[in-house]
């Protein structure tokens, strides 16, 4: 069983089953600035972590970054805003 929460414009705010929680925020431009796990004790004892993972953009509002524990990975676009 999961259950989804939205905010009042829609947007995913949280994803809530057995095995944890996961917590989405966003910023005033709509775009996704992070998503957070919290484990559950049971799932802890699986080897389930604690997670965050944080997104970074330009200007624009195309992707730059993805932070996560293990390290960032970035994005780079050329004049065209196609992906390089």
């Amino acid at each position: 069983h999961t259950l989804f929460e939205r905010d009042a414009i829609g947007r995913l705010i949280a994803k809530i089953n057995s095995d944890a929680t996961q917590t989405f925020a966003y910023d005033d431009g709509d775009r996704l600035l992070s998503i957070e796990r919290q484990p559950t004790g049971t799932s802890k004892k699986f080897g389930i972590t604690e997670e965050k993972l944080k997104y970074a953009y330009d200007l624009l509002g195309r992707l730059t970054q993805e932070i996560t524990p293990d390290g960032t990975l970035g994005y780079e676009y050329d004049p065209l805003s196609n992906l390089t």
